[in-house]
């Protein structure tokens, strides 16, 4: 038998604990990829989900995608738009609620939140978020005529009337023109 000195046996047994240690950490960062891309297939997860109109499933596997940051925006959204679906109008209400509290220029999120608003019969919240992109953007045939469809449910016809009327002059040929005229008639 072959007696190695000790100085050789230590720095082998030194080399085998740093390798046996560093094999075990793994490669730097490995773990977080790892989770990120979990995340990522939660998200095209609820993305699957969703376009099957399995809301819930979607909405479960959004909300672990929310996990990760550079997802939460995407993923929150997502959440809203199948709330939406769902009619589950006081979640929707709260992530696009979130998102205007973010961005409050947003046109897509402060109509969703106005849609939604009128929805959950908050005709006087819906009607002022109306307004507001009313006045800062009148050129949207939508925001025309939810604006005047809620000042009609809120009875204030002669606004509704002149709303209705720049509707009629800017996007004559919009299909909702005859119904929003005969509820103002009523």
């Amino acid at each position: 038998m072959v007696r190695l000195p000790r100085l050789t046996v230590r720095f082998l047994a030194v080399c085998v604990c740093a390798l046996t240690v560093s094999s075990c950490a793994g490669i730097p960062g490995e773990n977080a990829k790892k989770t990120q891309s979990l995340y990522r297939e939660f998200y095209s997860l609820g993305q699957e989900y969703e376009s099957v109109k399995k809301y819930d499933r979607a909405i479960s596997c959004y909300e672990k995608a929310c996990q990760d940051r550079e997802l939460y925006d995407s993923a929150y959204y997502r959440i809203g738009v199948c709330a939406v679906q769902q009619k589950d109008w006081l979640k929707a209400e709260q992530v696009f609620s979130y998102f205007v509290k973010k961005d409050s220029e947003n046109t897509t999120m402060l109509l969703s939140l106005a849609y939604v608003q009128a929805q959950l019969g908050h005709v006087d919240k819906a009607a002022a978020t109306y307004e507001m992109l009313y006045l800062s953007d009148s050129s949207n045939p939508s925001v025309l005529k939810n604006y005047c469809a809620v000042l009609i449910e809120l009875k204030e016809n002669q606004k509704a009337k002149e709303v209705l009327e720049e509707l009629i002059q800017k996007f004559p040929d919009d299909s909702s023109i005859q119904t929003l005229r005969s509820k103002l008639s009523d």
